[in-house]
């Protein structure tokens, strides 16, 4: 396998290549058939980026914010590991001075790596604004489900809230963004599991 750094700026190209083609379309509840057509960008761990190329990571948000008229991008989801080391201010900065490159909103759910390993979250919390383990939020006619890193899964108590807050919106589409579904070997991560059974 070739270095990690080339593997995951590879990644993000590929992330990045996707938006030729992406559409999210539905019909809603209400039985109204017309469409709404756009973009979305899925970003991950691009840590990497934090610690050895912050020039790349300007030029990943000032690409996307050059194409985001054509392409009709209405959120880029990072789904963690912004930086390497939970703690590491430099890092952060090269995130945050990344984001300040578009005006695109940026949906952010953590990772291992922002937050030693699901125990510190004030850098991720102070860098991304987010404050809750998880959380809903309506996005064009969409959900967007999002759940931070957690070592094992969530208790019932937290997918029944979730539940309850997506019941909230009248949208029938809903995206799950987390940092830790599958293993390497293709199985369900404990959280993944609970996912599909949860929500």
């Amino acid at each position: 396998m070739g270095d990690r750094r080339d593997y995951n700026i590879l990644a993000i190209i590929f992330f990045l290549l996707l938006l030729a083609h992406p559409t999210i379309s539905d019909v809603s509840k209400e039985g109204n058939n017309s469409l709404s057509v756009y973009s979305l960008v899925h970003l991950s761990d691009t840590q990497n980026l934090a610690s050895f190329h912050p020039e790349v990571y300007n030029h990943t948000f000032s690409y996307l914010e050059s194409i985001k008229e054509v392409q009709n991008i209405s959120a880029i989801i990072i789904t963690g590991d912004f930086v390497n080391t939970y703690d590491n201010e430099t890092e952060w900065n090269a995130y945050r001075n990344a984001i300040n490159k578009t005006s695109i909103p940026v949906y952010a759910t953590a990772g291992n790596h922002d937050t030693a390993y699901g125990l510190v979250y004030s850098f991720f919390s102070q860098y991304t604004g987010n404050t809750k383990p998880y959380s809903v939020t309506s996005i064009n006619d969409f959900n967007l489900v999002s759940i931070d890193y957690s070592i094992l899964s969530l208790a019932s108590h937290e997918f029944q809230s979730l539940r309850e807050k997506m019941d909230q919106y009248p949208h029938s589409f809903t995206l799950i963004a987390t940092h830790h579904y599958m293993e390497p070997d293709g199985s369900l991560f404990l959280l993944g599991e609970d996912i599909d059974k949860e929500l």
